[in-house]
């Protein structure tokens, strides 16, 4: 049974048609711990595998991304999911011996609810606090493989996520408790989940002027594609007004053109660079400097940032520091205005760092991940952070070019056919 709760909670991320069944991972997990004693083994299996099934598309992306010797590239990736492991056990163990110190159903029934509760928000929000920033890991939030009902979303957008996944968890455990109608009230809420609510929309009319350019360019000497690709956008959006490239798609600054444009790509220095986002006009260049980056990946927390462990991570790149600038509001013209963030700033702060007035321009690296689950639940973090933040966020990527609005609808941007 333990078995099969880890599973549940695993596999609706994977496979997108199977989001129903993150419902059953609770009252499972629960009827597990009420009926007989967890063991230390069956708990450690269970942390195990949802630890290793959440953490290997990350493990795999880390792995390719730093460029040390070969077991120096699984190190992050190996770090992350017995990090993971170790709280999941911890928090497992506890939570059997607080159930087990009462016999009455109702009274364990509580008792379960706040310590799942507890554990969904440690994980989304404070899990790597080792590395020296509030940041949790949003890829194993239950509401993500949910956002497909409608139900949820309301929810989402009028309460917040952590009282929705409040109701998630106490909702969910009902079916374990050892009573004749339980099935009768969780089988009120699965069809509430599966019922079309009505939701509003919002899609500016400036949307069907940005375009989507999901190319990497290799050298200085291959810029002249982006001129082509500009040509061809032009031609399928005769009101194109602004072209965005996603993350890291040029090894440094591209030269202006005679439309608006915003690259990701960076800006060296001597011994360090930084994961730059340029807005290139025709008279102007300016820039934005990532605040938070990816730790192993992009840079070393402090905890481990020893000039050894660096010279091994950073043997043939150089490392990026997080930046001190501060998050503008980029005005590109009368009818756009937007606020930049880069890939994992969006995904791993709780709360925005800068002022929601304008829609969020999200500019990630989706190239990194080899599994295509990952890049798709990369979609559903914008989408979520544009209902929980009340604020629309146009997601750009190789994979996908979207916009969200606050209602959390969500409207193709026109991505170059080349």
């Amino acid at each position: 049974m333990i078995l099969i709760s880890a599973v549940l909670y695993t596999l609706p991320f994977y496979i997108q048609s199977l989001w129903w069944l993150i419902l059953f991972f609770p009252p499972l997990l629960f009827y597990s711990i009420r009926t007989k004693s967890l063991t230390v083994l069956s708990a450690l299996l269970w942390a195990s595998i949802i630890s290793t099934a959440h953490f290997i598309p990350v493990a795999d992306a880390l792995y390719h991304m730093t460029v040390g010797p070969f077991y120096m590239r699984l190190i992050p990736g190996i770090v992350l999911i017995l990090l993971c492991s170790l709280y999941s056990l911890t928090w497992l163990l506890t939570s059997n011996r607080l159930v087990h110190q009462t016999n009455n159903p109702f009274i364990q029934y509580l008792i379960w609810i706040g310590a799942l509760w507890i554990f969904l928000l440690f994980v989304d929000q404070y899990l790597f606090f080792m590395w020296g920033r509030v940041e949790g890991n949003l890829f194993m939030n239950p509401l993500l493989p949910l956002l497909q009902s409608p139900l949820i979303k309301l929810l989402v957008k009028w309460i917040g996520i952590n009282p929705s996944l409040f109701i998630f968890v106490t909702i969910s455990s009902t079916f374990a408790l050892p009573f004749k109608r339980k099935m009768l009230f969780f089988s009120a809420f699965f069809l509430l989940l599966l019922f079309p609510f009505p939701s509003e929309t919002n899609k500016p009319e400036w949307i069907s002027t940005v375009g989507h350019l999901p190319i990497q360019i290799p050298s200085e000497s291959s810029y002249s594609i982006i001129q082509y690709r500009i040509t061809q956008l032009k031609q399928q959006l005769p009101d194109l007004a602004l072209i965005i490239l996603p993350e890291s798609s040029t090894g440094s600054c591209p030269p202006p053109t005679n439309i608006s444009m915003i690259v990701g790509s960076f800006e060296n220095h001597d011994s360090y660079r930084f994961n730059t986002l340029y807005w290139l006009s025709e008279s102007t260049i300016t820039k934005f400097h990532k605040r938070y980056p990816v730790p192993f990946a992009e840079y070393l927390p402090p905890i481990l940032s020893y000039e050894w462990i660096s010279n091994l991570m950073f043997k043939t790149t150089m490392p990026i520091p997080p930046s001190t600038n501060s998050r503008p509001q980029w005005i590109i013209n009368q009818n756009i205005t937007l606020t930049p963030y880069i890939c994992s700033e969006l995904f791993g702060h709780h709360t925005p760092d800068a002022s929601l007035d304008n829609p969020i321009l999200a500019v990630c690296n989706d190239l990194w991940f080899t599994m295509p689950h990952f890049k798709r639940l990369m979609v559903y973090a914008a989408q979520l952070r544009a209902l929980q933040w009340h604020c629309p966020v146009l997601y750009i990527s190789y994979a996908y070019g979207q916009f969200f609005d606050q209602f959390g609808n969500t409207h193709a941007i026109t991505t170059s056919l080349g």
